[in-house]
């Protein structure tokens, strides 16, 4: 397991490319949230390594070439990172290319994820963790 937390977050995004489920669950605390963007219809929150293994499968069951691009690490503390992640692939039912973005922050406790929570920007992610303009770097 690696020691630094903006390197877990790293490998955990090579472990869902890899489709490494058992990597992400022995990373992610047993009491892990995970919580999806409110704008999505049915967003729910995940709960435990139960919900994380159901959260990928319902992500992973609606795509077919599924990948994900960190495009952007802001480390925001010890053990919280956010992420700008590029998603893209082929819808399954529709069969249309999809790219989308959105911002993950993740946050730990001794060396561990214990909430993954999604958001549709930036400027969503920063003021949902109190982060300031300054603090930032524009």
């Amino acid at each position: 397991m690696p020691e630094d937390f903006a390197e877990l977050i790293r490998a955990s995004f090579d472990a869902v490319a890899r489709g490494d489920t058992d990597f992400l669950v022995a990373s992610s605390d047993p009491e892990i949230e995970i919580v999806e963007p409110t704008r999505l219809p049915g967003a729910t929150t995940y709960r435990g390594h139960a919900g994380l293994r159901a959260a990928l499968d319902n992500w992973a069951g609606q795509w077919d070439d599924f990948g994900v691009d960190i495009e952007r690490m802001i480390p925001a503390g010890a053990e919280r990172v956010i992420v700008v992640a590029r998603h893209h692939g082929r819808g399954k039912a529709s069969g249309a290319e999809v790219e989308l973005r959105n911002v993950n922050v993740y946050e730990g406790r001794d060396g561990r994820v214990v909430r993954w929570e999604i958001f549709s920007s930036l400027d969503e992610a920063f003021a949902a963790i109190g982060l300031r303009r300054l603090q930032r770097g524009r």
